[in-house]
């Protein structure tokens, strides 16, 4: 999810007011990792512990085994 940052002074921030665009707590991470999840009305924003409005697909990306990359 690409979008403005946002900034805040709550956790799960390391540093108060730093910007970000989008926070996952540790049980949505794995749900969308494992395929569990998959749109973001079913993610919850941990700093407001309500579910995102976004109903926008959750796609994975990740680099090929063979891209020669490290």
């Amino acid at each position: 999810v690409n979008g403005p940052a946002v900034t805040s002074s709550t956790t799960p921030q390391t540093t108060p007011g730093q910007a970000h665009s989008i926070a996952l707590n540790d049980n949505d991470l794995c749900g969308i990792f494992s395929g569990a999840l998959t749109s973001w009305n079913q993610v919850t924003n941990p700093e407001t512990n309500t579910a995102y409005a976004s109903t926008a697909p959750i796609k994975v990306v990740y680099r090929s085994d063979s891209s020669g990359t490290s």
